[in-house]
């Protein structure tokens, strides 16, 4: 889905807390692009240039509420690149890349 912007859950303290302390919102901040259950959103103008999909599986195998929290809990232990739940969809990149 295309969106102006991409949507973040910011009625959820805890989770706005976190997110703006990770850097993932605030002002002068842009997330180009987001998966929320069977939803991914994508910013006008940015060019989604990998799948997104592992991210909507690891969201059916428990819940959304499930992976946002575990995934920054892990982004705050681990940091981004090195969060388990992004080392499994940078993998699943790889592999499904050429199916892309």
């Amino acid at each position: 889905m295309h969106v102006e912007e991409v949507p973040f859950p910011y009625e959820n303290i805890a989770l706005k807390t976190l997110g703006e302390a990770l850097g993932f919102i605030g002002e002068g901040i842009t997330n180009n692009a987001q998966a929320f259950g069977y939803s991914i959103y994508v910013r006008n103008g940015y060019e989604l240039n990998r799948p997104k999909l592992a991210h909507v599986l690891q969201i059916e195998r428990s819940s959304l509420d499930q992976v946002i929290t575990q995934h920054f809990s892990d982004i705050a232990e681990f940091g981004y690149d090195k969060a388990p739940l992004e080392v499994e969809a940078f993998k699943a990149n790889i592999q499904y890349a050429a199916d892309w």
